[in-house]
Order: C-alpha cells, then sequence, then structure tokens
C-alpha cells in the first residue's frame, strides 16, 4: 500500500440456493468488497465485477488444450 493510504476492506457472503421441492440445490460463496467506504473518484472511476461460471471455466481450458 501507498503511505498515507489504507486497504478497503471485504467480507465473504455465503448463500444456500433450495430447490422448489425445499431440499438444498447449491451452496455459493462470493468475496465482496465493502464499497460504502469508497468515495467515487477520488478511489475509483470505473468498476469491475468478474463472475465466472463453470461452463465458461471449461471453454477456456478446453481452448487451452486444444491450442497446446
Amino acid at each position: 500500500m501507498p503511505l498515507g493510504k489504507k486497504a478497503i476492506s471485504s467480507k465473504w457472503v455465503f448463500k444456500t440456493k433450495y430447490k422448489v421441492d425445499g431440499s438444498v440445490e447449491r451452496h455459493k460463496a462470493g468475496l465482496v468488497i465493502r464499497d460504502f467506504e469508497q468515495v467515487k473518484d477520488k478511489y475509483y472511476k470505473h468498476t469491475f465485477s468478474p463472475v465466472d461460471k463453470i461452463t465458461t471455466i471449461r471453454v477456456f481450458i478446453t481452448f487451452v488444450a486444444v491450442m497446446g
């Protein structure tokens, strides 16, 4: 960190998704930035939220395997 700056805190958010019949479908977890501590145009100008899905990862791995 540069001198005189402090890191923005983050936290883990956990959710459980349920099927229509009430059984557990999957567990989800995500790391979120506590952005209420930020000031627009001072700390950031643009935001980016990477979201990866299993299909995206599979396509990427397939592409890497084919390209060698």
